[in-house]
């Protein structure tokens, strides 16, 4: 799914997405200091939309509370 997504995904955008798993991240495997982690399956959609600002932890309200990763390092 990572072939599928990564040239969809981008920094400081905001997306709609169905058909993925959230799961707590596997102490043993994880790469990120996440306690959760979003499993893309076959049936997944994503979305590109605009940043209302509604969600809590927004880009817009706190670029800082995200510490993202390039998908080799993880």
């Amino acid at each position: 799914m990572v072939d599928k997504f990564d040239d969809i995904l981008n920094e400081n955008s905001c997306y709609l997405m169905s058909g993925g798993t959230v799961k707590v991240s596997p102490a043993k495997y994880a790469t990120v200091k996440n306690e959760y982690c979003i499993v893309f399956e076959k049936n997944t959609e994503i979305e590109l939309i605009d940043d209302d600002g509604t969600v809590a932890g927004s880009v817009q309200e706190s670029p800082s509370s995200f510490e993202f990763v390039p998908i080799p390092d993880i």
